[in-house]
Protein backbone atom coordinates (compact mmCIF):
# COMPACT_ATOMS: atom_id res chain seq x y z
CA UNK A 1 0.00 0.00 0.00
CA UNK A 2 1.20 3.48 -0.74
CA UNK A 3 1.87 5.61 2.36
CA UNK A 4 -0.74 8.29 1.46
CA UNK A 5 -3.46 5.64 1.74
CA UNK A 6 -2.32 4.01 5.00
CA UNK A 7 -4.63 5.92 7.33
CA UNK A 8 -7.70 5.28 5.17
CA UNK A 9 -6.83 1.60 4.79
CA UNK A 10 -6.40 1.17 8.54
CA UNK A 11 -9.74 2.88 9.12
CA UNK A 12 -11.46 0.54 6.67
CA UNK A 13 -9.91 -2.49 8.33
CA UNK A 14 -11.31 -1.35 11.66
CA UNK A 15 -14.70 -0.40 10.28
CA UNK A 16 -15.31 -3.19 7.77
CA UNK A 17 -12.91 -6.11 7.56
CA UNK A 18 -12.37 -6.91 11.23
CA UNK A 19 -16.04 -6.58 12.07
CA UNK A 20 -17.13 -8.65 9.07
CA UNK A 21 -14.61 -11.38 9.88
CA UNK A 22 -15.40 -11.27 13.60
CA UNK A 23 -11.69 -10.86 14.29
CA UNK A 24 -9.73 -8.29 16.29
CA UNK A 25 -8.06 -5.51 14.30
CA UNK A 26 -4.71 -6.80 15.58
CA UNK A 27 -5.14 -9.85 13.32
CA UNK A 28 -4.72 -7.59 10.27
CA UNK A 29 -1.46 -6.06 9.13
CA UNK A 30 -0.97 -3.50 6.38
CA UNK A 31 2.43 -3.46 4.74
CA UNK A 32 3.80 -0.89 2.37
CA UNK A 33 6.10 -1.69 -0.50
CA UNK A 34 6.72 -1.39 -4.19
CA UNK A 35 5.51 -4.36 -6.21
CA UNK A 36 7.82 -3.39 -9.06
CA UNK A 37 10.71 -4.77 -7.00
CA UNK A 38 11.39 -8.46 -7.34
CA UNK A 39 12.81 -8.75 -3.82
CA UNK A 40 9.73 -9.48 -1.68
CA UNK A 41 7.77 -6.57 -3.13
CA UNK A 42 9.76 -3.83 -1.43
CA UNK A 43 9.26 -5.01 2.15
CA UNK A 44 11.70 -4.35 4.93
CA UNK A 45 13.61 -7.39 6.22
CA UNK A 46 11.56 -7.29 9.44
CA UNK A 47 8.23 -7.21 7.57
CA UNK A 48 9.41 -9.95 5.24
CA UNK A 49 10.33 -12.23 8.15
CA UNK A 50 6.93 -11.63 9.76
CA UNK A 51 5.04 -12.31 6.54
CA UNK A 52 7.00 -15.48 5.79
CA UNK A 53 6.33 -16.77 9.32
CA UNK A 54 2.69 -15.73 9.74
CA UNK A 55 0.83 -14.86 6.53
CA UNK A 56 -2.09 -17.13 5.72
CA UNK A 57 -4.10 -14.70 3.57
CA UNK A 58 -2.76 -12.26 0.97
CA UNK A 59 -4.70 -9.58 -0.90
CA UNK A 60 -3.21 -8.06 -4.06
CA UNK A 61 -5.06 -4.93 -5.14
CA UNK A 62 -2.11 -2.85 -6.30
CA UNK A 63 -2.46 -1.25 -9.70
CA UNK A 64 -2.36 2.02 -11.55
CA UNK A 65 -5.86 2.90 -12.68
CA UNK A 66 -5.06 6.18 -14.43
CA UNK A 67 -5.70 5.56 -18.13
CA UNK A 68 -3.46 8.48 -19.09
CA UNK A 69 -0.35 7.23 -17.27
CA UNK A 70 2.81 6.52 -19.25
CA UNK A 71 2.85 3.05 -20.76
CA UNK A 72 6.21 2.15 -19.20
CA UNK A 73 4.94 2.87 -15.67
CA UNK A 74 1.61 1.11 -16.26
CA UNK A 75 3.33 -2.03 -17.51
CA UNK A 76 5.91 -2.07 -14.72
CA UNK A 77 3.22 -1.89 -12.02
CA UNK A 78 0.19 -3.62 -13.51
CA UNK A 79 1.99 -6.40 -15.33
CA UNK A 80 5.47 -6.91 -13.94
CA UNK A 81 4.29 -5.99 -10.43
CA UNK A 82 1.52 -8.59 -10.57
CA UNK A 83 4.02 -11.17 -11.77
CA UNK A 84 6.23 -10.27 -8.77
CA UNK A 85 3.35 -10.53 -6.29
CA UNK A 86 2.31 -13.89 -7.78
CA UNK A 87 5.85 -15.19 -7.34
CA UNK A 88 5.93 -13.81 -3.80
CA UNK A 89 2.61 -15.51 -2.98
CA UNK A 90 4.00 -18.85 -4.16
CA UNK A 91 6.92 -18.40 -1.74
CA UNK A 92 4.78 -18.09 1.40
CA UNK A 93 4.74 -21.46 3.17
CA UNK A 94 1.56 -20.94 5.23
CA UNK A 95 -0.48 -19.14 2.57
CA UNK A 96 -4.00 -20.58 2.42
CA UNK A 97 -5.82 -17.85 0.46
CA UNK A 98 -4.56 -15.45 -2.20
CA UNK A 99 -7.04 -12.81 -3.36
CA UNK A 100 -6.11 -10.96 -6.53
CA UNK A 101 -8.42 -8.09 -7.45
CA UNK A 102 -8.07 -6.77 -10.98
CA UNK A 103 -9.92 -4.07 -12.87
CA UNK A 104 -12.76 -4.10 -15.30
CA UNK A 105 -10.31 -2.97 -17.99
CA UNK A 106 -9.11 -6.50 -18.59
CA UNK A 107 -12.42 -7.09 -20.42
CA UNK A 108 -11.50 -4.54 -23.06
CA UNK A 109 -14.23 -3.11 -25.23
CA UNK A 110 -16.55 -6.06 -24.70
CA UNK A 111 -19.75 -5.77 -22.69
CA UNK A 112 -21.87 -8.17 -20.68
CA UNK A 113 -20.70 -11.10 -18.62
CA UNK A 114 -17.09 -12.07 -19.27
CA UNK A 115 -15.52 -15.08 -17.61
CA UNK A 116 -11.86 -15.29 -16.61
CA UNK A 117 -11.21 -18.01 -19.18
CA UNK A 118 -12.37 -15.56 -21.87
CA UNK A 119 -9.72 -12.89 -21.30
CA UNK A 120 -7.90 -13.52 -24.57
CA UNK A 121 -9.86 -11.84 -27.35
CA UNK A 122 -9.63 -9.55 -30.36
CA UNK A 123 -12.21 -6.90 -29.35
CA UNK A 124 -9.61 -4.27 -28.46
CA UNK A 125 -8.77 -2.37 -25.28
CA UNK A 126 -9.19 1.10 -23.85
CA UNK A 127 -5.69 1.67 -22.45
CA UNK A 128 -2.03 1.01 -23.21
CA UNK A 129 -1.54 -1.61 -20.52
CA UNK A 130 -4.25 -3.88 -21.81
CA UNK A 131 -3.62 -3.35 -25.50
CA UNK A 132 0.00 -4.40 -25.20
CA UNK A 133 -0.14 -6.98 -22.48
CA UNK A 134 -3.40 -8.83 -22.06
CA UNK A 135 -2.01 -12.22 -22.87
CA UNK A 136 0.94 -11.75 -20.50
CA UNK A 137 -1.42 -10.56 -17.78
CA UNK A 138 -3.77 -13.49 -18.21
CA UNK A 139 -0.78 -15.80 -18.19
CA UNK A 140 0.60 -14.20 -14.99
CA UNK A 141 -2.61 -15.13 -13.15
CA UNK A 142 -2.20 -18.83 -13.79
Amino acid sequence: MQPPFAQRAQSEIQKDFAAEAGRPVSDFTLLGGDIRGTDAPGMSPTDLATVRAEATILFHLAAIYDLAVAQTLALSVNLDGTHNVNAFARSLPALAHYHYVSTCYVAGKRTGRILERELRHEAGFRNCTRRRSTWRNWKSRR
